[in-house]
């Protein structure tokens, strides 16, 4: 496994394993720089608890808290997987894996 494709498994599999260790009525502080200096929700606020609902099983939950959470889980599944099987089967292209950890980056770089 190359070092990208490493990295990508080791941050995916590190936050759904954490999405199943976190409380899911929330850790009782923010994480999110925008809404602690302005009180105001940013745009991603609520992926968070979402991710942890979806891996309680709770979807409607889920839901409520942030309908885009549903994307970034399958993408932190993809992020855990495609190393694996690019590993595994040699025949994948470094570019899906590229894709994955940019969009882990943009999703959960600001919390």
């Amino acid at each position: 496994m190359k070092r990208s494709s490493g990295v990508v498994f080791a941050i995916s599999a590190a936050i759904l394993a954490l999405s199943f260790a976190l409380p899911a009525e929330g850790a009782g502080f923010t994480t999110c720089p925008v809404r602690f200096a302005t009180g105001l929700p940013c745009f991603s606020c609520g992926i968070t608890r979402s991710i942890v609902h979806i891996s309680n099983g709770s979807f409607d939950r889920a839901w409520h808290f942030h309908p885009f959470g549903f994307v970034a889980y399958a993408f932190l599944i993809a992020g855990a997987a495609v190393p694996l099987f690019k590993h595994a089967s040699g025949l994948l292209d470094r570019r899906p894996v590229k894709i994955v950890a940019w969009i882990l980056i943009a999703a959960f770089g600001v919390h």
